[in-house]
């Protein structure tokens, strides 16, 4: 039988430490198939595959270095590896002068999205991740509000 969000007992749709089913012919109908983003990721897998995992990998890896080539002279820090061997498809990285919290808003402001990290010491840290369609101007244009804001 499949379980889904109607057919059981989930209270709020909290998952239950013990399934329960629903009473009378409900139990059999455990809601609507999420049929477009099945679809949509069936595209994305076929795009993947298309493209080709070492290319993507690659390109990524490219996006990243021409992100850090481009703030490393400005007084940024980076928490990402230097080493070939250690490269991430991210950049984390924060300024030595402005905090992360405000390089976040700024590039917000600029439509640019990034994810805001702690570490354990408290410290916030920014962390860019370019996926293959991004552009390299885009990685320019981030660098670009950064370096404009840190200064």
């Amino acid at each position: 039988m499949i379980i889904g969000g109607w057919n059981v007992e989930s209270p709020n749709f909290i998952a239950q430490r013990e399934i329960r089913y629903a009473e009378g012919g409900r139990k059999f109908e455990p809601g609507g198939y999420n049929n477009v983003p099945i679809a949509g990721m069936q595209a994305a897998i076929a795009l993947l595959a298309e493209v080709g995992l070492p290319k993507i990998s690659e390109r990524i890896l490219l996006l990243v270095a021409t992100l850090k080539d481009e703030l490393a002279p400005v007084d940024f820090k980076f928490l990402s590896p230097n080493e070939e061997s250690s490269r991430s498809t991210f950049l984390t990285f924060r300024s030595r002068r402005v905090a992360a919290e405000t390089l976040a808003n700024a590039l917000a402001e600029n439509d640019v999205i990034v994810s805001l990290r702690v570490d354990r010491a408290d410290r916030s840290w920014l962390r860019v991740s370019p996926h293959f369609y991004n552009t390299f101007a885009e990685m320019e244009r981030v660098a670009e509000i950064l370096n404009r804001t840190n200064l």
